[in-house]
């Protein structure tokens, strides 16, 4: 392991030499060749004028050479455009060239001038996007194209965000907070339930173009998720005509993935459709070892599982979108997801008194079949004013997530043999249906100053029917057991409002905003016919300061409240048993999380690289955690509470360096302190904990021979008040080969080459018992990649702008608040 940390030190260290290439200049270059179109020859002294986007003003130029080649140096960073001129052709304008600390040699590659005609032929450049980009109010991970996840799913994308944290067990957590917002566009897509590892695992990574984390959001987005939201971006072609791409997966331990992806693009409809298949076969093993401190009899308990997963995915999504002029927009999509899961184990119980002697064992046999489906689909309506600048934005989406369970649990005795052993057959049936609809306005009072304004109403139903059988070894048959059956259902509506005016004052910028929102819940226990009620109405406000120091320099101070909201699994009291030795349950009683949220970053631009230091500190009261308790000698209960509170602070840096044209370091480091006070459920039960974590990641791209992409990971200890969760790493490497012009890629992919994703979770009560817990599952695998790409799927004509997006104008369309 010691070769790992070397490596990850070099890289590390070559990033900061990346970062060090350039202090001082803040200028770049534009290169490109001029050709005929008709002959292909070069086309010598051709006079090229570079003027600026924004004010047209005029920058620089220069002429081609005898081989049609030409270089203006000494251009700032910024946008330009260029005309391009000889005697006996047309003009040609390039436009959306950029030169930027990212990327300060812009190269425009062929323009093609036609010979005998006086028209002007617009070309629009594309540009290749940064790997980060760093946004008012979030950081946007350009994600599409990675080498690294090839084959993979939203986890595996996830598991390369600076920040972002995924166990072994798929858990995601921001900053050390697995209280995150998840959402696919700006949709819920099912992500706010108890399988929302599950349903990651199951959207293709070849299907997402961005991550976007909002750290600290303002008014206009959703109050919900302490540590803020990560936002999954799906891909969407702009290109003129007809293209598409067909992607094969093939991987270790039977895992197969395919996609076909195509998009129709004619004057102002564009149609967009895929499909993908996921089939994989995942081994998983668990140890469970327990420490009973209150009867001897049963001091020692141990129990080990292993068991093998095997699931079958089938997503479709398709959409299209109208732009009957530059003043309207309006676009209909849906996302489908099919999925089926099989999972067989076998497991083996021992328990033991404190002289060692075997008091029970036993085998368990489980298996479980899973059917459910993922429905998203949504309206999206824009209106704009020419002369106000006025925007009217109206964004509507239905989604309905159903799960069907159906699993078995047999045992064995070993010892003492008992002629009536547990035998017990388990469904559970879960809907969940949930519609948003908001509308949004914003209203610029000048270039520098506006006023947005918006509602949302967010309905959100959940029913879940959960039915014990036990087998009746007197009637030979099975039976309903009403202590583990229930019917729970649950209703959680929102309604919102918000304003959030923003303006600008030479080089410093603000953003003012309060949110309110009206919470209505309902849990309807309806086996025992018990229901609970909670309504309250809250205010959330937050600002946001932001002041240039420079051209390459800018601080930001942000602020934010926030709410968690208990889930209805943690709310249902009805309990489940996994295993006779373990059972769940929700807590009715449990209240809404309140966190205050400061933030504190800087942004430095060098000339190859871009430096973002910050520093963060949250303070949340009735902090919702798990909390495993003892029940008697056998059994222990997972079940939720509301901690006093939580104070965490920390930093977190993160480096993103093009050292040469060729090669893209960025890594990442992240420090944070988390200090948890429980003592209100039990005298000392407080715990602080300092920890964490890094990523480093390389990417050499070699057209010629090949592109080669490495990346580690490394998260530290966490500690919680009961207990802590051991370090875990991984390190990754991916090869690829492009040929016939890019429309043939050829790659392998290798995931936790050296298998150290571990789970590991450490429980401590020191006057009942002890508990430690660890689970393995089959993450060091190897994947075989093919991608071909049809049709036109490389076009430089200019295109009308579709549907806008938050990635694309952030803050302009009422997304996610």
């Amino acid at each position: 392991m010691n070769n790992i940390y070397k490596k990850l030190a070099l890289l590390l260290i070559l990033v900061f030499m990346g970062a060090g290439t350039g202090f001082s200049q803040q200028t770049g270059s534009i290169t490109g060749m001029v050709v005929d179109r008709d002959t292909k020859t070069p086309v010598q002294d051709a006079t090229i004028t570079l003027f600026n986007s924004n004010d047209s003003s005029k920058i620089g130029g220069a002429a081609t050479d005898a081989a049609g080649m030409f270089v203006i140096s000494g251009v700032p960073y910024g946008t330009y455009k260029l005309e391009v001129n000889m005697i006996g052709y047309g003009t040609a304008v390039v436009r959306g060239i950029t030169v930027s600390s990212d990327k300060p040699n812009a190269n425009v590659n062929t323009i093609s001038l036609r010979a005998g005609i006086t028209e002007t032929e617009e070309i629009v450049v594309e540009t290749e996007k940064s790997p980060i980009e760093f946004k008012a109010d979030r950081k946007v991970f350009n994600v599409e194209g990675q080498m690294i996840t090839q084959g993979g799913s939203a986890v595996d994308v996830l598991k390369n965000i600076p920040s972002v944290s995924v166990d072994n067990d798929g858990n995601v957590s921001l900053r050390g907070s697995t209280n995150v917002k998840i959402t696919v566009d700006g949709k819920p897509f099912g992500l706010q339930g108890q399988n929302r590892s599950a349903i990651l695992e199951q959207i293709p990574a070849n299907q997402i173009a961005s991550i976007e984390l909002i750290t600290n959001p303002g008014a206009k987005f959703d109050a919900e998720g302490v540590s803020g939201v990560i936002n999954i971006i799906l891909k969407k072609s702009d290109n003129l005509g007809y293209n598409g791409s067909l992607q094969l997966n093939a991987g270790t331990q039977d895992k197969y993935t395919g996609s076909l992806n195509m998009n129709v693009r004619k004057s102002d409809i564009n149609a967009f459709g895929s499909y993908d298949f996921r089939r994989f076969n995942t081994p998983v093993t668990g140890d469970v070892t327990r420490y009973n401190y209150i009867d001897p009899s049963a001091y020692y308990l141990d129990q080990n599982t292993s068991a093998t997963s095997r699931n079958t995915n089938h997503f479709v999504k398709g959409g299209i979108d109208y732009n009957p002029n530059e003043l309207n927009t309006m676009s209909l999509s849906a996302n489908y997801m099919n999925r089926e899961g099989r999972r067989n184990s076998r497991g083996n119980s021992l328990q033991q008194n404190t002289s060692g002697v075997t008091t029970s064992e036993y085998l368990t046999d489980g298996g479980e079949d899973r059917k459910g489906y993922t429905l998203d689909a949504n309206f999206y309506y824009q209106r704009k004013w020419k002369e106000t600048k006025r925007t009217l934005t109206g964004d509507f989406t239905f989604s309905r997530n159903d799960d069907d369970l159906n699993s078995f649990t047999k045992e064995t005795p070993i010892n003492p043999v008992i002629p009536d052993p547990l035998n017990r057959q388990q469904t559970n049936d879960e809907k969940n249906n949930n519609f948003t609809g908001q509308i949004d306005l914003v209203n610029p009072f000048s270039e520098t100053m506006k006023l947005e304004a918006g509602v949302k109403t967010t309905i959100n139903d959940i029913d879940k029917d959960y039915v014990t059988n036990d087998f009746n070894y007197t009637t030979n048959q099975f039976a309903v057991n009403p202590n583990f059956t229930n019917r729970f259902k649950y209703t959680e509506n929102v309604y919102a409002a918000y304003l959030s005016y923003s303006g600008s004052m030479g080089d410093f910028s603000y953003v003012l905003g309060l949110r309110g929102e009206q919470t209505n819940t309902k849990g309807d226990l309806v086996t025992t016919n018990q229901q609970f009620d909670q309504n309250y109405f809250d205010l959330f406000p937050s600002a946001s300061l932001s002041q240039k120091l420079g051209k390459t320099e800018e601080l930001s101070l942000s602020y934010s409240r926030r709410i968690q909201r208990p889930q209805s699994w943690a709310l249902n009291p009805f309990k489940q048993a996994s295993d006779p030795q373990n059972y769940f349950s929700g807590n009715p009683n449990l209240k809404p999380q309140y966190t205050n949220s400061v933030e504190l970053s800087f942004i430095k631009y060098l000339n190859t690289t871009t430096i973002t230091p910050s520093i963060f500190y949250r303070r949340t009261t009735d902090l919702i955690q798990r909390v495993r308790v003892l029940l008697d000698s056998n059994v222990a209960e997972v079940t939720f509470a509301n901690y006093a509170k939580e104070e965490s602070y920390g930093g977190e840096l993160i480096v993103n360096s093009q050292v040469f044209p060729f090669l893209n370091l960025n890594g990442s480091l992240s420090y944070f302190e988390t200090k948890s006070d429980a003592q209100n459920l039990s005298p000392g039960l407080a715990n602080s904990n300092s920890t964490w974590s890094g990523r480093a990641s390389a990417m050499l791209n070699l057209p010629e021979y090949f592109n080669l992409m490495l990346s580690y990971f490394y998260s530290g200890k966490i500690t919680f008040p009961q207990g802590n969760l051991d370090p875990f790493q991984s390190f990754d490497a991916s090869i690829s080969k492009d040929f016939f012009d890019k429309r043939l890629t050829l790659g392998f992919r290798f995931s936790d080459i050296f298998n150290t994703l571990n789970f590991k979770v450490n429980i401590v009560n020191d006057r009942n018992f002890r508990e430690d817990l660890s689970f393995k599952r089959d993450s060091r695998t190897a994947f075989f990649n093919l991608t071909y790409r049809f049709g036109n799927y490389k076009d430089n004509k200019p295109t009308r702008r579709r549907r806008p997006t938050e990635q694309q104008q952030p803050g302009n369309d009422g997304f996610g608040f």
